[in-house]
């Protein structure tokens, strides 16, 4: 970007520190803004380049994502972290989407995930999952595989589209 209007501050015998330029856009440890659709806060440096949102113990960090300024219209989006149980959360449209718990389970439209991953739409007769592959009129899609810790499969759930068939099975002396 260009150095007409801008504000600079540096240190002696260092580069940029801060600059808000002409535009109004704040540029940190740079004088040159970013991509033109996110380029309000460029931060830039020669190695590991990061931002860093510290709150309370017992309060969020949030990132919100608003197109308006009041009501639901000032978090339509957002990623926020809630340090009193340790959190993360992902929201569309003014709600709660996705939560990764302190434990690792994922919730999509669960709030207290019972597993690693935890599906639910919430409303009878949604699709919960789907899965689509490029395959041929010959093959066979692998729909989930099982594996023991550090082991080979045990088993597999699959399609096969020569049968159009699905098939469950094991690869231990087990079955259904």
């Amino acid at each position: 970007g260009s150095n007409a209007a801008s504000f600079i501050f540096q240190r002696e015998n260092n580069g940029p520190d801060v600059t808000i330029d002409s535009s109004g856009r704040l540029l940190l440890g740079t004088t040159i803004e970013g991509q033109a659709n996110a380029d309000d806060l460029t931060v830039a440096s020669s190695g590991h380049t990061g931002i860093t949102v510290r709150s309370g113990t017992a309060n969020n960090g949030s990132l919100f994502f608003s197109d308006g300024t009041s009501g639901d219209d000032e978090f339509r989006g957002y990623v926020q972290y809630n340090h009193s149980d340790n959190r993360l959360v992902f929201g569309t449209n003014a709600a709660e989407r996705m939560r990764i718990d302190s434990s690792g389970k994922v919730g999509i439209g669960q709030s207290s995930p019972n597993a690693l991953l935890e599906v639910n739409s919430g409303t009878a007769g949604n699709e919960v999952q789907r899965i689509e592959g490029n395959y041929s009129s010959s093959g066979s899609v692998v729909l989930s595989n099982w594996r023991r810790a550090g082991g080979a499969v045990a088993g597999a759930f699959k399609y096969n589209d020569a049968t159009t068939s699905m098939s469950f099975g094991t690869t231990t002396s087990h079955s259904l």
